[in-house]
């Protein structure tokens, strides 16, 4: 993926992996919010 910084490190997260997630998850919150917990990340 390239990742060479912090920045780098955002950009996948935010537009390859977190889309990812919430594709896989689709129509389950409760799933999608487990793994960001998990992650000690927050999504609403």
């Amino acid at each position: 993926m390239g990742i060479e910084s912090d920045e780098d490190l955002d950009f996948v997260w935010e537009y390859k992996i977190e889309p990812l997630l919430e594709e896989y998850f689709y129509g389950d919150k409760e799933g999608l919010k487990k793994v960001f917990n998990e992650l000690n990340l927050s999504k609403e």
